[in-house]
């Protein structure tokens, strides 16, 4: 299959941000805390940026059209970095 590389590198940080997010809570945490709440925010606000690249860059390496948003800017910079990694596989 193709761009397989950048699916599974998308996939983690889905699951991440999946286990991350209620570790986020101070007060109404209810379960077992594996990272402090400060750094699962930090991590959380990362991997959302990072995810937002990853998904314009998959999109432009699939030919499909990429979907602006209004309030989320991309750096087309960073999105074609990401391109090139990934066409090197």
């Amino acid at each position: 299959m193709k761009y397989t590389k950048i699916r599974t590198d998308i996939a983690k940080l889905v699951t991440e941000q999946i286990e991350l997010k209620p570790q986020r809570k101070t007060v109404h945490f209810s379960g077992v805390r594996k990272v402090e709440s400060y750094t699962a925010t930090m991590t959380v606000l990362s991997n959302k940026d990072r995810l937002r690249h990853l998904y314009d860059a998959y999109a432009i390496l699939r030919g499909k059209e990429r979907t602006k948003s209004v309030k989320k800017e991309t750096s087309q910079s960073l999105v074609d970095k990401y391109v090139l990694e990934y066409t090197q596989e």
